[in-house]
């Protein structure tokens, strides 16, 4: 049996070590390449922090919805259940990893992503390779790959 679990979010700016902060945690687990039906999925109140016009043009998520949110300490025990012992893959995986570490380590959890995760595998990597190409967006990931993204009017870390 093979377990992993396909993770994304959505974020108020592109850098955690600015303070930048994760609002939107999706994951969806899947065990020998089918998924199983149990998702993680939550926004995520950002406790002030705005999101940047170039994230919000992206998301979509305005800040006011956010308020009722809960905050990423709230979700973080059944969060670390969810994917435990999982391995992670994500689009763009540095980037999902050190936001998802930043959020770790600001709600005072001692071990990151790695030391919870079995593996973590960076999808766009993947593509890059198998394609020889230098860059690859999600969106044209998904066109190669024939996923219907035509009724995305915005990203979201579920979709």
């Amino acid at each position: 049996m093979t377990r992993f679990v396909a993770l994304d979010t959505e974020t108020t700016g592109l850098e955690p070590l600015k303070g930048h902060r994760v609002i939107e945690l999706a994951c969806v687990e899947f065990i020998d390449s089918k998924p199983t039906g149990r998702v993680f999925n939550t926004r995520l109140n950002p406790e002030g922090k705005k999101s940047e016009k170039k994230a919000f043009s992206k998301h979509k998520i305005p800040d006011s919805a956010l308020l009722e949110a809960p905050n990423f300490k709230d979700v973080l025990a059944s969060f670390i259940e969810f994917i435990t012992d999982a391995h992670i893959v994500a689009f763009n995986a540095d980037f999902d990893m050190d936001f998802m570490n930043s959020e770790l380590h600001r709600a005072g959890h001692k071990f990151t992503m790695q030391s919870i995760c079995s593996d973590i595998t960076c999808a766009m990597a993947l593509a890059k390779a198998k394609f020889e190409l230098s860059r690859v967006s999600l969106d044209a990931a998904c066109k190669r790959y024939r996923i219907d993204i035509s009724n995305r009017t915005a990203h979201s870390a579920y979709i």
